[in-house]
């Protein structure tokens, strides 16, 4: 991705996502600055489906919370090679603090981060068969799928424990 054609809320978002921060949104955000913000009640044994709150900008997130940032530490990563793409898990800067995030493995590029404040830490990535979902798993063993191509839509489940 070439820098001297990206837009200053572009260049905002890659930045501060190379220096390893976030804005504090319980959702999707992409690396052009399109936010999604998602809710989703809690659940016990049952598939989650999260739920779009609200389509939003980093421009408005900026106006209405310019500094509730919060700090990533990757725990974990994988290299889709056949598609120039990096996948990568962590925790914020808080305890229940979860995200996961694809970007260009050439040049580190954004191109969406999810994430959630009661998720926990993501401490496992990989993908589908076909590479067209990103599954994560969490420290409470719930498993995550962010289709690639439309990550603001997530499935979310309790992982099987072997018997």
């Amino acid at each position: 991705m070439n820098k001297e054609k990206l837009q200053p809320q572009e260049q905002m978002i890659q930045n501060k996502w190379k220096s390893r921060m976030c804005p504090i949104v319980n959702g999707i955000m992409f690396g052009n600055g399109k936010i999604v913000e998602l809710e989703a009640d809690k659940f016990e044994g049952i598939t989650l489906h999260p739920q779009i709150q609200r389509i939003t900008s980093i421009e408005t997130f900026v106006l209405e919370h310019g500094d509730y940032w919060t700090s990533l530490d990757e725990l974990c990563g994988f290299d889709l090679l056949s598609r120039n793409l990096r996948i990568t898990g962590g925790e914020g800067g808080f305890g229940g603090d979860g995200f996961v995030a694809l970007s260009h493995s050439s040049d580190d590029q954004l191109i969406w981060i999810a994430f959630f404040e009661d998720s926990n830490p993501f401490i496992q990535v990989s993908t589908n068969n076909d590479e067209s979902v990103v599954i994560g798993i969490t420290t409470l063993e719930t498993v995550w799928q962010f289709p690639i191509d439309q990550p603001e839509k997530p499935k979310v489940y309790k992982a099987e424990r072997d018997k």
